[in-house]
């Protein structure tokens, strides 16, 4: 359903971009100045939190680990995985070797490497970006989303549970991709995502196998509004997070009944990552997966919404924003 590009091509990193991004690193590596300070200054910014020396730091893990991620990136089973999922796990494994906002949002994220921000002669569209409307907005979003890491951390100081937090900055970047693209949902939307906090007492198992049975009835009911005869690519890949303390697991279930991996009755959804939102000097890594699986949501939303499917519309039509609820 969803894909990387607006064609009909099937998203992969590209291998120019990739190779450009590697080569930027590598010269952070020895010495270029991208202004990154050499000097002990370890404050953070109350907003952003994420420290210069932290950022040195994220640098040279990530280039020291990129011929890992790419092999594994572009080595999936074969007929294992739908093109969305594809997409997906690619946009996640590789965040940090491609760009992935816009260059004039450098400004306000300057503790981030320069390779995480596109380049005029770079044909790549970054997938967080604004939309339709202002910048200022989805950089206030986005920003916020950086925050959440340090307040799961404090959850541990004042001996509460990080769940709720965490689902309802989930919840409120998906409201902002909302606006921001002007999708708005009619009575009866069938959402293309869930999310199941983790209850007191609840097993890990449990939880996964309540987001599963969420996931299920989703897709029966996008099967019995678009029917089996409808084209295959009508048929959204849906996404769900299973939050477990300070844990996100990202698990996807692909609705089309006419793949062979599609969904059918008592079949599992797919692991796709999952993120510990509370390690620290992983701030802007976490954030990024996060912020990155909410675009694909918003563009499978976008995709409906095209196709008057779903209950998605856009341009004000006669909807409303998503509310906030656990569905």
């Amino acid at each position: 359903m969803s894909r990387g590009s607006d064609d009909d091509d099937l998203y992969l990193p590209p291998s120019k971009a990739v190779k450009i991004v590697f080569s930027r690193r590598q010269l952070l590596l020895t010495g270029a100045d991208y202004g990154l300070s050499d000097g002990d200054d370890d404050e953070f910014d109350d907003e952003r939190g994420v420290s210069k020396n932290e950022t040195k730091g994220v640098v040279y893990d990530f280039s020291l680990e990129r011929a890992k991620r790419w092999a594994a990136a572009v080595s999936l089973p074969e007929n294992a995985w739908s093109e969305a999922e594809k997409e997906l796990f690619f946009r996640l494994a590789m965040r940090g070797f491609e760009p992935l906002m816009p260059r004039h949002w450098q400004h306000d994220f300057s503790t981030l490497p320069d390779t995480m921000f596109s380049l005029p002669e770079e044909e790549i569209v970054p997938i967080i970006r604004a939309f339709k409307h202002s910048d200022f907005h989805a950089i206030k979003s986005l920003l916020g989303l950086f925050s959440l890491s340090g307040q799961v951390r404090d959850c541990n100081i004042l001996r509460t549970r990080p769940e709720d937090k965490i689902r309802k900055a989930i919840k409120k970047y998906v409201r902002w991709a909302m606006r921001d693209a002007d999708i708005h949902e009619k009575p009866g939307t069938i959402p293309v995502y869930t999310i199941h906090s983790q209850k007191e007492g609840e097993s890990v198992v449990s939880a996964v196998s309540k987001l599963n049975k969420r996931l299920g009835k989703l897709a029966k009911r996008y099967h019995n509004t678009l029917g089996i005869i409808t084209s295959r690519c009508n048929f959204p890949l849906l996404v769900g997070f299973v939050i477990c303390g300070p844990i996100v697991a990202i698990l996807t279930l692909n609705t089309d009944p006419l793949s062979p991996k599609g969904w059918g009755e008592g079949t599992g959804s797919k692991f796709i990552s999952q993120f510990d939102v509370g390690e620290r000097g992983q701030d802007v890594w976490t954030s990024l997966a996060l912020a990155i699986t909410i675009m694909h949501i918003r563009k499978t939303m976008i995709q409906l919404a095209d196709g008057g499917m779903g209950g998605f519309c856009r341009n004000g039509g006669d909807g409303l924003f998503g509310e906030d609820e656990d569905l």
